[in-house]
């Protein structure tokens, strides 16, 4: 699909064109279901129509929810995995910087 670089690698995560391919996936299942049932004379076009809106709309809207909220619960995550740059811990509660900053004999 993409050409791939060392900047920019093909298998990059693209979540728009992802959104987008799902609503068109889901909006054309709908439409082709509502199209049997057009011929077979359950519902009329216009009803299709407006399920194909329907469906399209609320699956770019999930999509569109999932795209915001998984880089923010990727960065909780990670957030306490980083150690803090101020006093900076263990996993055990030990301080990794023992030397705190101020007057030294080097300092002289």
């Amino acid at each position: 699909m993409t050409e791939s670089t060392p900047a920019v690698p093909a298998d990059r995560p693209q979540p728009v064109l992802r959104a987008a391919q799902a609503a068109a996936a889901v909006s054309g299942l709908v439409a082709a279901i509502g199209a049997i049932l057009t011929l077979v004379g359950w519902v009329t076009a216009d009803q299709v129509q407006s399920w194909v809106v329907a469906a399209g709309g609320l699956t770019t809207a999930v999509a569109t929810f999932v795209a915001v909220a998984a880089p923010i619960l990727a960065a909780l995550r990670a957030r306490e995995a980083v150690t803090p740059l101020e006093a900076p811990l263990s996993a055990d509660g030990v301080p990794l910087v023992t030397d705190l900053p101020g007057n030294h004999a080097a300092d002289s």
